[in-house]
C-alpha cells in the first residue's frame, strides 16, 4: 500500500524488474478485485472437478480434482 497518498493506493511490485504500478486505486477496490480473483479461481477449481468426474477413458491428461497429493 502507499501510505503517502490519502486514497491508499494498492500496488504491485514486479519482482524481476523490481519496478510497482497501480494495481488498484483503494483499498476498497483492492477488496473488489481480490474477492473477484477469489471467485474466479473457485470457478475454476470447480470446473476442474467437473471435468475430472465427466472424462472419457482415453483422456488420461486430465488430472484428478483434488489432486492426489493435496489429499
Amino acid at each position: 500500500m502507499d501510505c503517502s497518498h490519502p486514497s491508499g493506493a494498492v500496488l504491485v511490485l514486479e519482482v524481476e524488474s523490481k519496478h510497482t504500478h497501480p494495481y488498484a486505486a483503494t483499498f476498497a477496490d483492492f477488496l473488489v478485485k481480490l474477492r473477484a480473483d477469489l471467485r474466479e479461481s473457485e470457478e475454476s477449481l470447480r470446473a476442474m472437478a467437473e471435468a475430472y468426474k465427466n472424462k472419457k477413458w482415453w483422456q488420461f491428461w486430465i488430472p484428478p480434482y483434488p489432486p492426489r497429493h493435496a489429499r
